[in-house]
């Protein structure tokens, strides 16, 4: 199994850590960052799935908010 990186806004974080788990059957999960921009929480999640050669996508609409998350997930 490989590895994922994704980012998510604060208030479901949780819900998209356990999408992926779910849908790609990882077992293990930890927050990188919290409470960045969404171009922050971008540039963050590139780095960590390039450096880590983990799976990464786009995630969601920008906004002006400071409550996104950064997360990883692997096992």
């Amino acid at each position: 199994m490989g590895c994922r990186v994704g980012m998510a806004k604060a208030a479901n974080v949780q819900d998209r850590i356990d999408h992926w788990k779910s849908e790609e059957g990882y077992t293990f999960d930890e927050i990188l960052a919290t409470g960045l921009s969404y171009y922050a929480a971008t540039a963050r999640e590139k780095d960590e799935a390039t450096s880590r050669g983990c799976k990464y996508g786009s995630g969601g609409p920008s906004d002006s908010d400071y409550d996104w998350s950064v997360y990883h997930l692997w096992g």
